[in-house]
């Protein structure tokens, strides 16, 4: 299933990401060996760069993840080593449905996680230009983000926020999902499961439910409970063949 994808987008020099207002200039060298090139994309856990290993020579991602910007003194310091270590487990998740994690740094206050480089647009870039996907479409997306998902369950990762700003469709075709068992924002109401809404912690049964939700949406136009994930269950009426899986999965 292609998807036409477009490449990457500059989003110019010195942009900031959620919580501090900290602006990296271009040139910038994380970890004393990631450096930061131009700005590629923004997704809600900040700014992804596109930089260069010095060390072994390739291009990668880079991405300040996300610790609570309410959060000072200790409390801050607790979150900044959850993230760090969120995403050295994350590095153990190897999938061709998933963008790789190929390390995880500090810089000064900031955690980084360092990705693999993929030429993509992201699912709501592509959602939002083009409308809803058909059944068939969405069938290949559940199998391949369903699989990557499986494989990071498999090992004790989760991800918590599974919805199509981290759906990444490939210029190659292919898609990937991305984020698996970082740091995050809260997850978008019209994804999460129920029991996220209580403060429970992300589960592979939370996982399924967002991947459902997710895909109903891309299917029928409209998230399966509103926008706000609380509202009167919407009637798949595109879904076809498909309806049945959604359903189990929500």
């Amino acid at each position: 299933v292609e998807f036409g994808a477009a490449g990457p987008r500059h989003l110019g020099h010195a942009l900031t990401g959620p919580g501090r207002c900290v602006n990296y200039a271009e040139g910038t060298v994380v970890g004393k060996r990631y450096r930061l090139d131009q700005p590629i994309g923004r997704g809600r856990a900040g700014i992804v760069w596109l930089a260069f290993d010095t060390m072994l020579h390739r291009t990668v991602a880079a991405k300040r993840l996300y610790v609570d910007p309410t959060s000072t003194g200790e409390a801050a310091e607790r979150a900044r080593r959850t993230a760090l270590l969120e995403a050295r487990q994350a590095t153990r998740v190897v999938h061709a449905g998933a963008v790789a994690v190929y390390d995880a740094v500090q810089y000064e206050d900031d955690v980084w996680a360092v990705m693999e480089y993929v030429p993509c647009r992201n699912m709501a870039d592509f959602l939002a230009e083009h409308g809803e996907l058909n059944p068939q479409q969405a069938a290949y997306l559940g199998h391949r983000l369903g699989a990557a998902l499986a494989t990071a369950h498999a090992i004790g990762v989760t991800h918590g926020a599974v919805e199509p700003g981290n759906v990444l469709l490939c210029d190659d075709g292919g898609v990937k999902l991305t984020d698996i068992g970082l740091s995050q924002p809260p997850a978008d109401p019209a994804y999460r499961a129920p029991e996220l809404a209580r403060g429970v912690e992300p589960s592979p049964a939370s996982d399924g439910f967002s991947l459902g939700a997710m895909l109903f949406a891309a299917v029928e136009g409209v998230p399966p409970f509103g926008e706000d994930g609380t509202g009167t269950p919407v009637v798949p009426r595109r879904c076809g063949a498909l309806t049945g899986a959604l359903l189990k999965l929500l």
